[in-house]
């Protein structure tokens, strides 16, 4: 027995605009996904450089623990000050703070 299929009867679907949507969406996410991973990269250096700069500071922090006079302690909050005061002027500027 023979089995024999008439093509000509049967609906023909065009791909090639679905396939063409297809590839530029991908390049889309692509592109956006590009896009995070520079971000993310940028964002992580300059949270890197904040872990950094706060571990120099309790670093100096620690060495001036030792200090027992009020005329010291009133040296180390101004000295705070001054460091806050730079973290802050350097965050909003974007640079790192000088040491």
């Amino acid at each position: 027995m023979r089995i024999s299929l008439n093509l000509a009867t049967r609906p023909f679907t065009d791909l090639g605009p679905i396939l063409k949507r297809l590839r530029i969406g991908m390049g889309v996410l692509v592109l956006a996904a590009g896009g995070l991973l520079l971000g993310l990269h940028f964002f992580h250096q300059k949270a890197e450089e904040a872990r950094l700069l706060l571990a120099d500071r309790n670093l100096l922090l620690l060495n001036c623990a030792g200090c027992h006079t009020a005329k010291t302690l009133s040296g180390l909050v101004e000295g705070l000050t001054l460091i806050v005061a730079q973290i802050l002027r350097a965050l909003e500027v974007g640079q790192r703070v000088p040491e």
